[in-house]
């Protein structure tokens, strides 16, 4: 099992500097109306008409559920055994946080969803209402993007391994949030905001990992 990346004093990046942290949030709340208000609807139906249902978008979206199954069964099984062996070390405690912050993450993103009641851009093209008639209270929509949030939560671990792996890892990311727009399950600010719940709470797991 490799060791977790080990640093000489801790590490703490300014993004996770609580007002910092709000401050980002703010600023993503506001761009997130504007988005909706002003590109999202006419962007996600450019994407769909480009890329469109297609196999290898379905099999880059494929990724982060399978991202998610290993976190769940991970998250279990690694749980079950710092019950009976108590303290995880090293690299498993890092795994079992990563695991347990997409769980959480996931969590929140079922809540939100419920709490937004967003249309999907599949459901979205066939009636063209205007952009902020499309939530609806209790309606399992597409807001925030629970893939996103996934992948959130696991970049704030990757962030630790240097930039050529943040590259590909943000490169990986785009490619999914880019197949999601082109099946028509997502809005940008879907995944914007995904991304961002995602890598709040990874960013809270990794900071207990190294504590």
């Amino acid at each position: 099992m490799p060791e977790a990346p080990r640093h000489d004093a801790p590490v703490r990046p300014a993004w996770t500097s609580l007002p910092l942290w709000l401050a980002i949030w703010v600023v993503a709340c506001a761009g997130s109306l504007a988005g909706v208000v002003l590109a999202d609807h006419w962007l996600a139906l450019a994407m769909y008409r480009w890329i469109g249902p297609s196999r290898p978008a379905y099999l880059l979206i494929r990724g982060p559920e399978a991202l998610t199954a290993l976190a769940i069964t991970g998250t279990a099984g690694l749980g079950l055994w710092r019950c009976a062996a108590g303290r995880l070390r090293g690299g498993w405690n890092t795994l079992f946080l990563a695991g347990l912050g997409v769980c959480v993450a996931l969590a929140l993103k079922t809540e939100f969803k419920l709490l937004f009641g967003r249309v999907e851009p599949v459901m979205w093209f066939r009636h063209y209402s205007s952009p902020l008639r499309s939530f609806h209270l209790f309606y399992a929509g597409s807001f925030p993007s629970g893939h996103m949030a996934v992948l959130g939560v696991l970049t704030a671990f990757a962030w630790a391994y240097g930039w050529p792996l943040r590259l590909a890892w943000l490169l990986g990311c785009a490619a999914v949030g880019g197949a999601l727009m082109g099946v028509g399950a997502h809005f940008l600010t879907d995944l914007v905001t995904g991304m961002l719940l995602g890598v709040t709470v990874g960013a809270c797991c990794r900071r207990a990992a190294q504590g």
